[in-house]
């Protein structure tokens, strides 16, 4: 379901304020890479976020700005809802995607467990 960038911030900073661990992932220039994150800064005024990745074996982090301003859609969609219906084979809770007009896809993706 598309929702405003509004309540994208509003679900970020839950995030950022509950240090939740996310499924963080995205489609860039037609490549594809995924990671566990955590969302560690909100910004809405200047319409950016930071994000913390985790290597794989929990080793090594990277922090990113990620900056959402351009973004031309936000979609959140929850278990339950028929748009999650995508997700079903996953172990997710909700899915958080920003777009971007370039083709660029973010997601943000809580686990059920």
């Amino acid at each position: 379901m598309q929702i405003p960038s509004e309540r994208a911030f509003w679900i970020l900073d839950f995030y950022c304020q509950q240090g939740t661990p996310l499924h963080f992932g995205g489609r860039i220039l037609g490549d594809e890479a995924a990671c566990v994150a955590k969302v560690t800064h909100v910004w809405p005024e200047v319409l950016s976020i930071t994000v913390r990745l985790f290597a794989d074996d929990g080793g090594a982090t990277w922090d990113r700005l990620i900056q959402i301003g351009k973004a031309s859609s936000f979609h959140f969609d929850q278990l339950g809802d028929p748009s999650f219906a995508r997700y079903a084979q996953t172990s997710w809770h909700s899915v958080l995607s920003v777009g971007f007009p370039d083709g660029t896809i973010l997601f943000f993706a809580e686990s059920a467990a």
